[in-house]
């Protein structure tokens, strides 16, 4: 995808599509599980809906309290919802892998006996998943974004991965 920008000359997000890759490869190397395009985005925008109302949570104690009367709080509450049941089909996903992966993070999740409940792993699944995303891409971003600004550096890193 990215090629196809980069040839066309267009502009393109690099933060967005560093995050893009990122969900890929940490589902895909982590969890054992395909991401859809689909879910990336319903992923990406239950996680915004959920981070705002926590921010809001913290800042404004009642609205814990009378949040059954506050359609957005009951909004985040769907969107945490639907996160853990993105979790949840990870974690059934995982457990009709004909041969799966020792060793991933998925693998370790699932074997450890600490645990209590699937619940309990399905949201460290979720967990780890968000932890991994959002730092990661944006990071990858920064980087591409100072080596396009800095030829000679841009160069250097050229010459030593060859």
């Amino acid at each position: 995808k990215l090629d196809i920008l980069a040839q066309s000359g267009e502009s393109f997000d690099v933060g967005a599509e560093m995050i893009d890759l990122t969900l890929s490869v940490i589902s895909d190397a982590a969890f054992e599980y395909p991401l859809s395009i689909e879910e990336k985005n319903n992923y990406l925008k239950e996680t915004e809906i959920a981070i705002n109302e926590v921010r809001l949570l913290r800042s404004i104690p009642l609205r814990a309290r009378l949040g059954k009367f506050i359609p957005k709080v009951r909004r985040a509450r769907r969107s945490v919802q639907s996160l853990m049941k993105m979790g949840t089909k990870i974690l059934e996903s995982y457990h009709q892998l004909k041969s799966p992966m020792k060793g991933t993070v998925i693998d370790l999740v699932v074997n450890n006996e600490n645990y209590k409940s699937d619940k309990e792993r399905v949201s460290d699944i979720m967990t780890l998943f968000f932890g991994g995303h959002d730092t990661t891409g944006y990071t990858l971003a920064w980087i591409l974004i100072e080596l396009a600004k800095n030829q000679e550096e841009q160069l250097k890193l050229q010459k030593e991965l060859n």
